[in-house]
């Protein structure tokens, strides 16, 4: 919430919208337990973040070209 994540949520599930995502289920959740990279979130139990609504697009792009989303930015990418 103080990093606003509800922003990043709303660009997220507008994007996925926008680009027809289908079979995939956009949700929000108070807390995934790694504040340091937050807002941040869970795709196919990889965390990554820190996101801002910029990030949305190639978000949803990657999830629906069955890409890695956001290389480098995972919680144990190194």
């Amino acid at each position: 919430h103080l990093r606003n994540a509800k922003a990043v949520y709303d660009a997220i599930a507008e994007e996925a919208r926008d680009q027809e995502l289908e079979g995939v289920e956009v949700r929000e959740f108070e807390c995934l337990g790694a504040c340091d990279m937050a807002p941040m979130a869970s795709v196919d139990g990889r965390y990554v973040g820190p996101l801002t609504e910029d990030d949305a697009h190639e978000l949803v792009a990657a999830v629906t070209e069955n890409r890695e989303v956001l290389p480098g930015r995972g919680l144990v990418d190194a």
